[in-house]
């Protein structure tokens, strides 16, 4: 009798496990970075600054959901100039995408912090066509609007990618499955009833 009670409670286990939906996908992510010193540099509008480049999600990895760009300009900055403010125009890669930030003149002894979120559709351009395409890095770029001037900073561009990992799938096993766990609880029975008739 015991035997038999094992027997079902071991298939009705057996059971809930096969029925449970997976667990929910868990969101991930890392960033790439680059830096560029500005040391009293001549600012002249639409003269594009290469910042440097980043590399691009690769889709092995799983789906990619959200991109976010930040910029940080390190102390001291400073900016001296004809006009009210230095507009800087960020712009990645090829399509450009893009974002505007302004800066008013004077020193700043504290950092300033620019982020810009890139919508669902500009997230398609950050995938990477590794390994047999070139595209898997984009540059970035730092392009001055507006009057000359004098512009000193240390700035700092980092990129985050938040993704859902790729599931792992697993090797086949023999005797899983639906029928592996019909094939178990016929064997448990059987043998809960051969123990019965020979008590």
């Amino acid at each position: 009798m015991a035997l038999r009670k094992l027997a079902v409670t071991v298939c009705g286990l057996l059971t809930i496990a096969v029925l449970l939906p997976p667990a929910a996908a868990r969101a991930d992510q890392f960033s790439e970075a680059v830096a560029h010193s500005f040391s009293s540099a001549d600012i002249t509008a639409q003269t594009p600054f290469l910042v440097g480049s980043l590399d691009l999600f690769d889709p092995s990895l799983g789906t990619l959901t959200s991109v976010q760009l930040t910029f940080v300009l390190d102390p001291p900055t400073s900016w001296v100039g004809t006009s009210d403010s230095l507009r800087f125009d960020v712009r990645t890669g090829e399509p450009a995408l893009d974002f505007i930030f302004d800066l008013t003149p004077g020193l700043y002894l504290s950092s300033i912090t620019h982020t810009h979120t890139f919508s669902q559709l500009d997230t398609q351009n950050f995938i990477g066509h590794p390994p047999f395409m070139a595209k898997t890095a984009m540059g970035v770029e730092l392009i001055p609007l507006g009057s000359p001037g004098t512009f000193s900073s240390f700035l700092v561009g980092e990129l985050m990618y938040t993704f859902t990992p790729a599931a792992a799938v697993p090797g086949p096993i023999v005797g899983t499955g639906l029928p592996g766990l019909i094939l178990a609880c016929s064997i448990l029975l059987v043998l809960a009833r051969r123990r019965h008739q020979i008590a």
